[in-house]
């Protein structure tokens, strides 16, 4: 699972304020359960945050997620893809 949220931070890292894309990240994040790993993982995005331009296609795809992403599920297939974290889309 933390591949896939280190390929979530890489693809949907907001560039200057907090975006659709941030939100879904850390929504993500939250679903790790222990605070430090909570932490960690908002840290890399956070660190990805200044690297990465988000496009206007990006952030309307993480708008999409944002409804349908939810910690339960996570670990199945439709859970990723709920989240933006599936290949197939």
């Amino acid at each position: 699972m933390k591949f896939r949220l280190i390929l979530l931070t890489s693809a949907f890292v907001l560039a200057a304020c907090e975006n659709p894309c941030l939100t879904l990240a850390k929504k993500v994040c939250a679903c790790e359960g222990v605070s430090s790993e909570v932490e960690d993982c908002e840290d890399r995005v956070e660190a990805e945050e200044s690297r990465i331009d988000i496009t206007e296609a990006q952030e309307e795809f993480c708008k999409t997620k944002l409804d349908t992403c939810a910690c339960s599920g996570l670990d199945t297939p439709q859970g990723q893809a709920n989240c933006g974290l599936s290949n197939e889309e």
